[in-house]
This record gives C-alpha cells, sequence and structure tokens, in this order.
C-alpha cells in the first residue's frame, strides 16, 4: 500500500509540474514575438484513449431513450442492452467479481424513466447488491466492485479561476483563495476518501493560475463537479443580489453635510440664496430619487447642507469646491441678513442684491473635482445640523 500510495503521489507531483512547466513556458512565447513555439503532440493512444472516455461520458448524460422496466432479468444481459443502444463496450471485472463472490448474472428489477444514463446505471447496480460501481478504463465502462475502484484513481485538472483570487505569479500564494475552496471540497466530499484526511489516498493540490489538480476515483470526482457548480449558481446568485442592493442604494437620497469656510458667505444670506440657485444648476438636480423625503440643499453659514442621490450630492461637492470663496463670484451689497440676525448697517435691513456670477452653472458642473470633506449616511432627520 506504501508503495501505490508513493506512485500516487509521484503521479499528481508529476501532473502538477509539467502543468507549470507548460504554462509558464506558454506565457515565456507570448513575449517572444520573433520565435515560434514548438508543437507538442500527444501519443495517439492517449489521444484515442481519452475520446473514447469523453464519448463514454456524453452518452452516460443523455436521458434515457425509452422506460427501463426489468423483473428479475439478469444484470449482464441488462447491460447488453444498455451497451447495444448507447453504443458503449461494457465489459465485466472477472477477477474483482470473483473475490466477492459475485455474479454477473445476479438478477435485477428495476423500473425507471426520465432520467440520464448515468443515474439508471448507478440504481442498476445499485439493485444488484453486490457492492458494484464502473470505471471508465482502457475506452471501455468496467464493471467492478467498490474495493477495486477505489484503488483506481483519476487524475483530473479544474479550472476554478473564477472562485480564487487569482495570484499575480506562477507561484502558488495562500492568499490566492485556495485554501477555502480545497478545504470545503475534502470536507464535504467523501471525507474519508483524503490523504489530507489521514483516512484515504485521494489528493488535491492547487495550481495557479487558477486550477486544482486532483487524483480521486470517477464517483468523487463527480461529486466534486457538483459542488464546484453549485458553489457557483450560489456565487451568481451573491453577485446578483449586491449588484440589486447597490442600484437600489445609487437611488435612494443620502444626507451630507459639506463644511466650507468663507466670510462673505457666513455674512450675506443673500449670497447664500444666490449659491444655492447655482449649485442646482450646476447638477442634475431634477433627478427622481426612491424612498421618499424632501430633497434639500440648503446653504449654511459654515456648510452645504445637501439631501439627494449620491451621485447628485457628489456633484455638489465638487461644485462647492469651486464656488468658493464667494467673493470671486457674487458681491453682497448693503448688510445682508444673517442665520442669527441681521448684519451691516445700522438699521440691519438687507440692502438691495447685485450678484454677478464669475462662472456658468454648466462651467461648475464640468470642472474636475476637488478634495473633498464630511461623510454620507442614510438620515433619519436633519438632527445635529
Amino acid at each position: 500500500m506504501g508503495q501505490m500510495w508513493w506512485g500516487r503521489r509521484v503521479l499528481l507531483s508529476a501532473v502538477c509540474a509539467t502543468a507549470s512547466a507548460l504554462t509558464a513556458a506558454s506565457l515565456s512565447a507570448e513575449e517572444q514575438t520573433t520565435a515560434s513555439a514548438p508543437t507538442v503532440a500527444k501519443p495517439k493512444s492517449y489521444a484515442a484513449a481519452n475520446a473514447a472516455a469523453e464519448r463514454i461520458e456524453a452518452a452516460l448524460d443523455q436521458k434515457l431513450r425509452a422506460p427501463l422496466s426489468e423483473v428479475e432479468a439478469p444484470l449482464n444481459q441488462i447491460l447488453m442492452v444498455i451497451a447495444e443502444d448507447y453504443d458503449i463496450p461494457i465489459i465485466f471485472d472477472a477477477a474483482a467479481l470473483d473475490a466477492v463472490a459475485a455474479s454477473p448474472e445476479v438478477e435485477v428489477s428495476i423500473e425507471i424513466n426520465n432520467v440520464s444514463l448515468r443515474s439508471a446505471l448507478d440504481l442498476i447496480l445499485k439493485n444488484a447488491g453486490e457492492d458494484l460501481t464502473y470505471i471508465i478504463d482502457k475506452e471501455v465502462l468496467f464493471i467492478t466492485t467498490q474495493e477495486e475502484a477505489e484503488k483506481r484513481l483519476e487524475v483530473r485538472v479544474y479550472v476554478v479561476g473564477d472562485l480564487v483570487r487569482e495570484a499575480s505569479s506562477l507561484v502558488w500564494n495562500e492568499d490566492d483563495g485556495f485554501d477555502s475552496l480545497i478545504n470545503a471540497i475534502i470536507s464535504t466530499v467523501e471525507r474519508e476518501s483524503w490523504l489530507e484526511n489521514g483516512t484515504g489516498e485521494g489528493e488535491i493540490q492547487p495550481l495557479s493560475p487558477g486550477m486544482l489538480v486532483v487524483a480521486q476515483t470517477r464517483r468523487v470526482h463527480e461529486q466534486i463537479g457538483d459542488l464546484l457548480q453549485q458553489i457557483r449558481e450560489a456565487k451568481s446568485e451573491v453577485n446578483t443580489e449586491a449588484s440589486e442592493q447597490q442600484a437600489a442604494a445609487a437611488n435612494r437620497p443620502v444626507l451630507r453635510s459639506i463644511a466650507f469656510s468663507d466670510e462673505a458667505t457666513a455674512k450675506c444670506e443673500e449670497t447664500r440664496n444666490q449659491l444655492s440657485e447655482v449649485i442646482k444648476k450646476s447638477v442634475d438636480w431634477d433627478r427622481e430619487a426612491e424612498g421618499g423625503g424632501d430633497l434639500v440643499l440648503q446653504v449654511l453659514p459654515n456648510r452645504v447642507l445637501v439631501r439627494h442621490v449620491p451621485e447628485v450630492v457628489e456633484e455638489v461637492a465638487r461644485v462647492v469646491q469651486h464656488v468658493f470663496p464667494a467673493t470671486q463670484m457674487f458681491h453682497c451689497t448693503g448688510g445682508g441678513a444673517g442665520m442669527g440676525g441681521a448684519v451691516g448697517g445700522a438699521s440691519g435691513s438687507a440692502g438691495a442684491a447685485a450678484a454677478t456670477p464669475a462662472a456658468s452653472a454648466p462651467e461648475l458642473a464640468e470642472s474636475p473635482a476637488g478634495g473633498e470633506n464630511g461623510e454620507q449616511r442614510q438620515p433619519s432627520g436633519f438632527g445635529g445640523f
């Protein structure tokens, strides 16, 4: 057993090393514009075996072409009909069956429809009651025992780049996200079959960029494929929900206080009112917002209070950075009434206003962003401002 384990360990390491070398060679070849990459031909025997295995796998994924109904029929006769109908070579592992005193002629009863041939075959072998299973080996579907199947590990490469954080180089990094994915696999798929868990012979190794090399039985490989598919579907749902929430948040009003320091604005209410109008004309103020509540734009002596959708709030912040100091845009004549009372002349009354903007509203809206202050938050009211 130790010799067999060592051989598989060496095989898996060799596959990882070969894949890394091929990937590195491929990336290096792309950088060389004068050299042509050599063509590596696969052995014909390998290509033929791989094509045969893919053809058998495709047949197993087909739906049953007709209902399967058998009552106490010999197993070998049922499988003979399947072999002819789906053009699959099926052979019994006589030595393995003899070792457990199992017979190819064991009687099986089954009635099933509207399932894949793979599922039907699994049920047929389960109903045989002899702990039988199948593997694909040497271009045939091999009927053998579970014990024998577990000795024959298949090495497969899984592309999981969409499920892990990619590394910046070909060297695997623990921060790439492989660890969590590997732990999910060896913890939920046939726990006792993994060498990492100390109870099996199956192995799994990460390989950048975005691949897993796995040596396991056919049955475990099928479960790994199902698990990865479920993870992808769940991830898609999470991403969709996050996108919907982000889109909804983009249309919900937020309240923001944008601080500034400008003596002219602090002293003149007339200037503040004019600034409010300029800001509204410089942004998309008429844009609709969801969630109800009034939209607010109020220029106070030392800050601008704005309530609108986040994008419009950001536009307001950019405009505010360009309109101050307000003395560059407006001239407040007389003593404008301040927030706390009259400011200016002895009578305390506001003089006649004569405001002349130094820049038009569109020019302000198109100006580049400057520094911003204040924070966005969902308001329950205007308390604290």
